[in-house]
C-alpha cells in the first residue's frame, strides 16, 4: 500500500511499530517506535515534530530538533530521502 500511494513521511504514533516500518522502510521516510508510549507523551512529541516541519524545517532537521527537546520516548527515525514540506494552503 505504502509503495502505491508513494507517500513522503509516514508516522506510526502507535506502540511496536516498527516491524511495520522496516516493510515500508525502502519506500518512504518512518517515524515509528518500538515501546509502549501514553498518548499525552505522544501527542506532545508530535506537536512538536510537526510545528517544526510546518516551520519549513528540512525532515531530517525536524526530527532531530524533536529529539533534542528531551521527550521521555523513544521514537526511531528510518530515513528515505530528506525533503522539505511546503504548505499549500
Amino acid at each position: 500500500m505504502a509503495r502505491l500511494a508513494e507517500p513522503k513521511l509516514i508516522v506510526m504514533a502507535t506502540c511496536h511499530a516498527l516491524a511495520f516500518a522496516v516493510e515500508v522502510a525502502p519506500f518512504t521516510n518512518i517515524v515509528a517506535t518500538s515501546h509502549n508510549h501514553s498518548g499525552k507523551e505522544l501527542e506532545k512529541w508530535l506537536e512538536c515534530f510537526y510545528d517544526f516541519l510546518a516551520s519549513n524545517m528540512a525532515l531530517y532537521d525536524a526530527f532531530e530538533a524533536t529529539q533534542e527537546q528531551q521527550f521521555p520516548l523513544v521514537m526511531r527515525f528510518i530515513r528515505h530521502k530528506n525533503i522539505v514540506f511546503k504548505r499549500t494552503t
